[in-house]
């Protein structure tokens, strides 16, 4: 048996489409550290991050997903230097209304803080990586 354990869900967003190798400006990681915390201001007002707790009998609502801390380190992806911004979710799937909001935000954030630097921003890629855990039965053969 095959069990959904946990996902991180990766967005990543480049600025001024540097290349990879290219040397990383301060301004980069100012506009990255500004639009995280703009994001980690703004993302728990979404329409879409509560949902019914599953088990609770009142049905309070819970959070779908976290935003991961911000660690300031820009990454290779699609042959870009990109800065990721990733968000976890323990045994529960995140709906396409949620990252959908959720990416939006993140696009409006990075690139009103890239504007002010002077600077463009632009998603990359949007990557998942779920965690499961499996389960199998066989028969233990012991001796009399």
């Amino acid at each position: 048996m095959k069990t959904f354990n946990s996902q991180f869900i990766i967005f990543a967003v480049t600025l001024n489409e540097h290349s990879v190798g290219a040397d990383t400006q301060q301004d980069q990681y100012d506009v990255y550290d500004a639009a995280h915390a703009a994001i980690e201001k703004a993302h728990r007002s979404l329409p879409h991050f509560l949902t019914q707790a599953q088990d609770d009998p009142d049905s309070i609502q819970v959070p779908r997903y976290e935003l991961c801390a911000n660690d300031g380190i820009a990454e290779e992806t699609e042959g870009v230097l990109a800065w990721p911004l990733s968000i976890f979710s323990h045994q529960r799937d995140i709906p396409q209304e949620a990252l959908i909001e959720l990416r939006d935000l993140i696009v409006t954030s990075f690139q009103a803080e890239a504007a002010k630097k002077g600077m463009t921003a632009r998603l990359v890629a949007v990557t998942r990586q779920q965690s499961f855990t499996v389960t199998e039965d066989s028969n233990v053969e012991l001796p009399a």
